[in-house]
């Protein structure tokens, strides 16, 4: 199922605000910032490491090249292979302390150097070279951009929109709605917290397919552990 556009989120989070006690008619504008609110939030509590966020992207080495560039949209490395062969991460000024002219070869380790990852030891021949990131969560500005969350979290974005919009100075005689729909969030993010969290490493290569949240409803686990490797 395709994400949601902004003008879905944006009808969605009308249904949980409704008419607040004062009958205010929030504008398109007011839903739309308080969308964008609710991306980034959703963003911040998986810290980039929400699955529906990842992106895999591949291609062939270029013999006695040293640097290749990140994605456009790169957050975050979650896993790099060479010629299907994990790499491990390293520091560009470790290997420049080490080596005085750098070595070649087949590459072990990777490391960040000025928007651009390099390959250790620098490849010799055209192998591929394949990347698992996460994407930047950026702002929405059209009515047709969509959400980067699969369509499982538009319930959340829903009510975190309201939770912002009904929260906002003014009249105080919506804070009770505001915290209801605040709690309701924070129970989704709990749900979407076990589904979409890399529980390990392998899960990282492997996995491709969500688990529906209804398996989740009034689970009593506790959250899964997540991976981010330096």
């Amino acid at each position: 199922m395709a994400n949601s556009p902004r003008s879905s989120l944006r009808t969605q989070a009308n249904q949980e605000v409704k008419i607040d006690k004062m009958f205010k008619v929030w504008t398109k504008p007011e839903y739309n910032t308080a969308i964008n609110k609710a991306l980034f939030k959703i963003n911040s509590l998986g810290d980039g490491k929400w699955e529906t966020q990842d992106k895999t992207t591949e291609g062939l080495t270029t013999a006695l090249q040293q640097f290749y560039d990140e994605p456009v949209d790169f957050r975050g490395l979650k896993l790099a292979e060479f010629d299907d062969n994990e790499l491990k991460r390293t520091e560009y000024e470790d290997i420049q302390r080490a080596y005085t002219t750098l070595p070649t070869g087949t590459p072990t380790h990777y490391y960040f150097y000025k928007n651009k990852i390099g390959l250790h030891p620098i490849p010799t021949t055209a192998k591929n070279l394949k990347l698992l990131y996460s994407t930047k969560v950026t702002d929405l500005t059209d009515d047709a951009d969509l959400s980067p969350f699969d369509p499982q979290f538009d319930t959340a974005i829903a009510l975190y929109v309201a939770y912002f919009l009904l929260s906002q100075p003014g009249d105080n005689r919506n804070l009770q709605r505001a915290q209801t729909k605040l709690a309701r969030f924070n129970e989704e993010m709990s749900d979407l917290l076990k589904m979409f969290l890399y529980k390990d490493r392998e899960n990282m290569r492997t996995r491709s397919t969500y688990i529906p949240k209804s398996a989740f409803r009034n689970s009593r686990r506790g959250r899964f552990a997540y991976l981010w490797d330096n």
